[in-house]
């Protein structure tokens, strides 16, 4: 009796003791998997991990989540942040299918369209993306375009938002998070200044320009882009197409926001067991259209 007693004793002991996992036992290869809608896997990671022929081939697969087998492109030779292959794609815009909550724009006297704010007022302006299935890493790319004098990270009169808080338009730009709009948590930043190189205002740059602008929030830390489409001092009706945001391309002398190794992808690991809250995608100005706009011509997100 005193031997049983200590034994169920130790396996409470070590069930009490044994930390979370995120990560998966290895199974049998199997050539199959993902492959037909009978033989769904968990996610593209899985298919990639056991499916040796999908290494090379990017494309749609069969995933099951808790309610539904769906079809997911898998992107299987990417790497960002070091992870190699099993992306899920869950966002590939551009101006010519622009989601609800964001409006298509012909950039006058140009080839270009693009996405904007569905409005012509200040603001944050939202589209969500699905994460099926959870997920613990995140990375992708936005591209785009100036309009008029955008002012950065900078906090001034007519943004009556104290602290700049992540549920506010605390920069002129794109803003990536993560979780309910109650409890935003914050995945990427890109941002706009007004002038890549002129003095004037200077206060309203990038924060690594040549003329530096103020730091962003906390809460952003390093996890953010800055550039700027404008190389003067910029007007309010002009669209700026000489210069891509965030291409790190035709930097100028001093910019050192421009010139960010791997923009325009961004790569985020997520603490803990990984999470399964909608991804949200803000296009966000403080001053009315009229005033300043960004241009977005492209956004690709994947998961994993």
């Amino acid at each position: 009796m005193m031997a049983m007693c200590y034994l169920i004793l130790s396996v409470i002991f070590l069930v009490a003791v044994t930390p979370c996992s995120c990560s998966t036992l290895l199974q049998e290869q199997d050539s199959t998997l993902g492959l037909e809608e009978k033989f769904p896997a968990k996610s593209c990671q899985e298919i990639y991990d056991q499916n040796p022929i999908s290494h090379n081939t990017s494309g749609y697969y069969w995933i099951t989540s808790v309610e539904e087998t769906i079809k997911v492109y898998c992107e299987m030779s990417l790497v960002s942040g070091g992870v190699v292959g099993g992306w899920t794609k869950i966002a590939d815009i551009t101006g010519a299918n622009c989601p609800k909550g964001w409006a298509s724009i012909e950039i006058p006297d140009s080839s270009i369209t693009g996405c904007r704010s569905s409005s012509d007022e200040g603001g944050c302006y939202s589209v969500f993306f699905s994460t099926i299935p959870s997920f613990s890493h995140i990375t992708g790319l936005v591209a785009g375009y100036q309009k008029g004098i955008p002012d950065g990270f900078a906090e001034h009169a007519n943004r009556p938002y104290p602290g700049r808080s992540i549920d506010a338009p605390y920069l002129d730009g794109v803003s990536i998070t993560y979780g309910d709009k109650q409890q935003r948590k914050h995945i990427w930043s890109y941002g706009i200044g007004q002038s890549s190189n002129a003095k004037t205002y200077s206060n309203y740059n990038c924060p690594c320009g040549a003329y530096e602008g103020p730091a962003p929030p906390s809460f952003v830390r390093d996890h953010y882009y800055c550039d700027s489409g404008s190389y003067g001092s910029p007007t309010h009706p002009t669209f700026y197409v000489e210069h891509t945001l965030w291409s790190n391309t035709n930097c100028t002398n001093g910019n050192n926001c421009c010139a960010q190794l791997d923009a325009p992808w961004f790569y985020r690991s997520i603490r803990g067991c990984g999470a399964s809250d909608p991804i949200e995608v803000r296009i966000c100005n403080d001053e009315p259209f009229s005033d300043e706009a960004v241009i977005v011509t492209k956004l690709l997100l994947y998961i994993q």
